[in-house]
């Protein structure tokens, strides 16, 4: 049997606020890891460098590039959004003229900060 309509319109308001916070906490973070979200990507490098280029490939696709030409920071700071997945982080320091090559493999999962700490080549 059925209650009074204000119960039933009562519960109605309910489900549709927890049905609007589910997908708004589905969106949040990425969607599980499906949709790309702002992450924090931290560049911790060697020092010592004249300058120094940073890459950020998605496969054969760049999706970020800087270059540092005077005085490098050891760590670099860049916010980018990122779906989770595998990339590959690129780092070109240039020193007394000559360049030496770092690279890292990355699997970025649920976390809002990645650290890329690449080795050298």
């Amino acid at each position: 049997m059925a209650g009074p309509a204000g119960t039933r319109g009562g519960f109605a308001a309910r489900l549709g606020l927890v049905a609007i916070v589910g997908v708004g906490l589905f969106f949040w973070r990425g969607g599980f890891g499906l949709l790309p979200f702002e992450r924090e990507i931290v560049w911790e490098l060697p020092g010592g460098a004249d300058a120094v280029e940073l890459q950020l490939w998605d496969g054969d696709v760049l999706l970020k590039a800087e270059e540092q030409r005077v005085a490098p920071a050891p760590s670099t700071v860049w916010k980018l959004s990122l779906a989770s997945g595998h990339y590959r982080a690129l780092a070109v320091q240039t020193r007394d003229g000559g360049s030496v090559p770092y690279g890292q493999e990355l699997d970025v999962g649920s976390e809002a900060a990645v650290v890329i700490r690449p080795t050298r080549r």
